[in-house]
């Protein structure tokens, strides 16, 4: 999410934005079922990488990003002992400074931890298996995390059939011993037969206290459950929230721009359900936003989600996941900054068992880009992870100039919005910057294209707004009112410069855009 300094006055947009858009998907060969998914620096060297852990071959697959949105060949890894791999996480466990991979798996009769420990430059060395006592079964959806408060990442996850969370400790040097577990029901099942599954496990600072707490959807208990964490470890149930349905994924994230962490969860039937959060781990009613096409028949909703601002307005937008249904693609909807989805497009056809989706610049022009993991059905895209490259441009009357300089994060972008009619809303929204960077907002009505600090000054400078501060996101949005009284043919040329000692000059330069009256 968009930080946004109120330089200018903010407001919802009432402006037709810009189509949200892609390239067509490109396919990269992983192990068989990929399942877990990790997209993030993994070799240090500013570019997102990608890493699964492939369910049936017992492997885990990296390919290093070369930061145009291509990835290199595929580093696989065994893993010892284990009958099928669940989910893969990555973090320094070890404590030296370097990323690390952390799986979770099962060898028929237990789960098991298991770390490959980073050497830098995005190889590993072989993994090492922690397993858990005899009998601590199914564990999956694992997030890693300071659960106990001393400082080092530790691991928690769900019972994919059953209804009880896991945790494995870390020593600080990325060894790992079971822990505890702890029920997610409130009252224990009296049916004749209980049937239980534990989805969406995730991990945040609910209630606002300073650590983590838990957080899953009991998928046929049809609730959202929360758990308080003393700070130490020890957690306890919150009061669930009832969803009349069975969720999937659930994400953690302020999405109605109040402060608070909100939740948001797929539903298999019907789309996505946001819960605002207050900040004491309680939730509202759930808001319906249908995630799907309705054709053909029996198409289903999203099995996984990412969020994030696809479009450039500045607000968070979803992304979902659609398998074992007829059609297979991914679908992403624009967010209204207020808890609501809509304008559902589908951007790239997908394998029948798409896994998980991540949301991330690959080719590191600002815009978040998707990556997704498919098993196919034997005939198509199958064992593969799928590339979605954001192509979103600026809607009309606006246009990008280009000539972006990358700076540490990479390229940033600029999006402009707005009919340029009079008293029409006009909004400027920036990402993928050097958060914490000092910047410069540059307004011109004209372009001059001139050489500057090792990139293309692209506004005459007529109008300079300094002393503006990039958010800890890395992006600014600004909007005002467009005046009264411009004649038609009227040109506006903006572009931002933001101090990064990555940049030729030590600076680096959203891209330019103009608008044109009228």
């Amino acid at each position: 999410m968009i930080s946004r300094p109120r330089v200018l006055v903010l407001a919802l947009l009432a402006a037709p934005l810009a189509a949200q858009t892609f390239a067509p998907p490109v396919q990269h060969v992983m192990g068989t079922m990929p399942a877990g998914l990790v997209v993030t620096d993994l070799s240090g060297d500013g570019l997102p990488d990608v890493a699964t852990a492939n369910r049936i071959e017992k492997t885990v697959s990296v390919r290093l990003g070369d930061g145009a949105g291509g990835l290199g060949a595929e580093d696989s890894y065994t893993l010892p002992g284990v009958a099928e791999a669940l989910d893969l996480a990555a973090g320094d466990v070890t404590g030296d400074g370097k990323l690390d991979l952390v799986v979770c798996a099962s060898d028929g009769n237990t789960s098991i931890v298991l770390v490959l420990r980073g050497l830098g430059g995005g190889a590993f060395q072989k993994a090492i298996a922690y397993p858990f006592p005899s009998g601590m079964i199914q564990m999956a959806q694992m997030r890693l995390g300071d659960f106990d408060g001393d400082g080092d990442l530790d691991a928690a996850g769900g019972m994919q059939y059953g209804s009880h969370m896991y945790l494995a400790r870390n020593d600080g040097t990325g060894v790992f011993a079971f822990w505890k577990s702890f029920s997610t029901l409130l009252q224990p099942c009296t049916e004749p037969l209980c049937i239980e599954g534990i989805t969406g496990v995730n991990a945040a600072d609910l209630d606002e206290d300073g650590d983590l707490d838990l957080a899953c959807c009991n998928f046929l208990e049809e609730d959202l459950a929360t758990f308080a964490n003393s700070g130490a470890g020890d957690f306890t149930i919150n009061p669930p929230k009832d969803v009349h349905s069975a969720l999937g994924d659930l994400v953690l994230r302020d999405i109605d721009e109040d402060g608070h962490l909100d939740a948001l969860a797929s539903d298999g039937f019907l789309g996505v359900k946001f819960m605002a959060g207050n900040g004491t781990a309680a939730f509202a009613d759930a808001i319906v936003s249908v995630i799907q096409e309705g054709n053909p028949l029996f198409k289903t909703g999203p099995s996984a989600l990412a969020l994030a601002d696809l479009d450039g307005d500045g607000r968070l937008d979803v992304a979902g996941t659609h398998d074992l249904n007829p059609v297979h693609d991914v679908l992403v909807a624009r967010g209204n900054g207020a808890g609501s989805f809509g304008g559902v497009v589908s951007v790239g056809a997908i394998g029948p068992l798409a896994g998980r989706i991540a949301a991330a610049d690959m080719d590191l022009d600002g815009r978040p880009d998707l990556v997704v993991t498919d098993s196919g059905d034997g005939s198509q895209l199958e064992d593969t992870i799928t590339l979605l490259l954001n192509t979103t441009a600026p809607a009309a009357p606006w246009t990008d100039a280009g000539f972006a300089l990358a700076g540490t994060p990479g390229a940033p972008w600029l999006m402009a919005f707005g009919p340029l009619t009079p008293r029409s809303d006009v909004a400027l929204s920036l990402t993928g910057a050097q958060p914490g960077a000092p910047a410069v907002l540059v307004l011109g009505l004209a372009t001059i294209d001139a050489p500057f600090k090792g990139g293309t000054l692209v506004p005459q400078p007529q109008v300079l707004l300094a002393g503006m501060t990039i958010g800890a996101d890395g992006g600014v949005a600004l909007q005002s009112h467009w005046p009264s009284g411009v004649p038609s043919g009227v040109l506006l040329s903006a572009q931002w410069w933001i101090v990064d000692a990555s940049g030729p000059k030590g600076f680096a330069s959203s891209n330019g855009v103009i608008g044109l009256v009228p």
